[in-house]
C-alpha cells in the first residue's frame, strides 16, 4: 500500500496532468500573466548558508541551517 501512494505522489495521475496544462494554457488570460523563461545569475544568503546554481538553474541550499534567513535570487 505504501509503495502505491509513493508512486502517486512521483507522478500526476492523466487527469492532474490535463488540469495543470490547461490552467497553464488559461493563465495569461485568466491572470493577466506572461509565462517567461528565467536564468539565475545569482544567489546570496544572509546567514551564511552556500547556495549554488544547478546546471539547470536550481540553487542547491547546503551548509549552515539557521533558524531564520532570507535568500536572495537574482534573476535574468
Amino acid at each position: 500500500e505504501a509503495d502505491i501512494v509513493e508512486a502517486s505522489l512521483k507522478e500526476p495521475s492523466a487527469e492532474d496532468a490535463a488540469a495543470y496544462e490547461d490552467f497553464l494554457a488559461s493563465a495569461p488570460e485568466t491572470f493577466g500573466v506572461t509565462w517567461a523563461a528565467v536564468e539565475t545569475v545569482a544567489a546570496e544568503a544572509s546567514a551564511g548558508s552556500t547556495m549554488t546554481i544547478q546546471e539547470d538553474g536550481s540553487v542547491l541550499v547546503s551548509g549552515l541551517n539557521p533558524a531564520k534567513e532570507d535568500h536572495i535570487l537574482t534573476l535574468r
